[in-house]
């Protein structure tokens, strides 16, 4: 008898759900994707489809919600943050850095020398549409 598969997660392109099905499965949780090739060939159907599933086995939804509440990146793909709340978070797991810190305490993300996101400054020769 296979497995009961659960949603765990949906996204609007099956690019996304396929990097939280490897990031599921580099932690050990065997991950599927569903209607990716309905959703990219008629994006119109991916809202009445409810979009592109990534599902796993009954028995590892903790495991796998567990994984998908610790990386913020992979709920949230468009990078959008949240209302800035006056703390520090890495740009990297989004995990609260304390003070001044360069390097976060929690995955080991630097900022490059040590200069920070508002510091950086985008050359034209830097930019690939230009």
């Amino acid at each position: 008898m296979e497995p009961k598969l659960v949603t765990v997660c949906t996204y609007t392109t099956a690019v996304q759900a396929e990097v939280v099905k490897l990031a599921l499965e580099a932690e050990g949780v065997t991950a599927f994707v569903d209607d990716a090739i309905m959703v990219t060939s008629s994006w119109l159907a991916g809202g009445a489809l409810g979009g592109v599933k990534v599902q796993v086995a009954e028995v590892d939804v903790p495991a796998a919600m567990a994984l998908l509440a610790s990386h913020e990146s992979l709920t949230n793909p468009s990078g959008d943050r949240p209302a800035d709340d006056g703390v520090q978070r890495c740009l990297s797991c989004g995990a609260t850095m304390p003070g001044e810190a360069t390097t976060c305490p929690a995955c080991g993300w630097s900022f490059l020398d040590g200069a920070k996101p508002e510091d950086a400054e985008v050359k034209a020769d830097d930019d690939p549409v230009a």
